[in-house]
C-alpha cells in the first residue's frame, strides 16, 4: 500500500504543479503556487524526517520518497537534509529555511504540527489579503483536511483505549 500511496502522491502533486500555468491566470496562479510549493516543501521536510527518525533510510531512499518539486528550498538544501547523519543535523539545516519564522524549535511540537502550523498561518494570511480569490477556497479544503485528520486520529485513539490526555496529545500535535 505504501507504494501505491506515494506513487499517487507523486502523478498528484506532479500533474497539479505543472497544470496551474495552464489554468490559472496572475494573482490567482501567484497564490495557488505559493500554497502549493509551501505544501510540497514541507511534506518533503516531514518525510525525510519520518525517514531519518523511524526508518533510518538512507539518502538515496529517502531521494525516491521526495516530490521532485523544490519550491522554497533549494536543492542542495534538500540533498543536506537527507544526507544528515542525525536529527541535531537535520534540525540544523531546517533552520536555513524560510519556514522557520513560523515556527519555534523550543516549543514541544511534533514535525506535524509543524506543518499544520505554517499551513495554517500561511492559508488565513492568503485568505485574509486575497478574501474574494483561490485562496479562500484554498483555506476551506486545507481546514477541512485537518478536521477530518484530528477526527480520524480522535476515533483511533477511542478505539486502542488511550486516556484523554493522550488523545489530545495526538490530535493537538503537543505532548504532555
Amino acid at each position: 500500500l505504501f507504494d501505491y500511496d506515494l506513487a499517487l502522491d507523486l502523478y498528484y502533486f506532479t500533474t497539479l504543479w505543472k497544470d496551474r500555468k495552464r489554468v490559472l491566470k496572475k494573482k490567482e496562479l501567484e497564490i495557488f503556487t505559493r500554497d502549493c510549493g509551501s505544501k510540497i516543501d514541507l511534506l518533503n521536510l516531514q518525510w525525510i524526517y519520518r525517514a531519518k527518525k523511524y526508518y533510518e533510510m538512507t539518502a538515496a531512499d529517502i531521494y525516491s520518497l521526495l516530490i521532485p518539486i523544490h519550491y522554497k528550498i533549494s536543492t542542495e538544501l534538500i540533498k543536506e537534509l537527507a544526507e544528515a547523519s542525525n536529527i541535531e543535523e537535520f534540525y540544523a539545516a531546517v533552520r536555513r529555511t524560510s519556514y522557520t519564522r513560523h515556527y519555534d524549535f523550543e516549543q514541544n511540537l511534533t514535525i506535524e504540527q509543524m506543518y499544520s502550523d505554517c499551513l495554517y498561518h500561511l492559508y488565513t494570511v492568503d485568505r485574509r489579503r486575497n478574501p474574494y480569490s483561490i485562496a479562500t477556497v484554498n483555506t476551506y479544503l486545507f481546514l477541512k483536511e485537518e478536521e477530518l485528520k484530528k477526527l480520524t486520529t480522535a476515533l483511533e485513539c477511542i478505539r486502542y483505549g488511550l486516556s484523554p490526555g493522550e488523545t489530545l496529545a495526538y490530535v493537538g500535535g503537543r505532548t504532555q
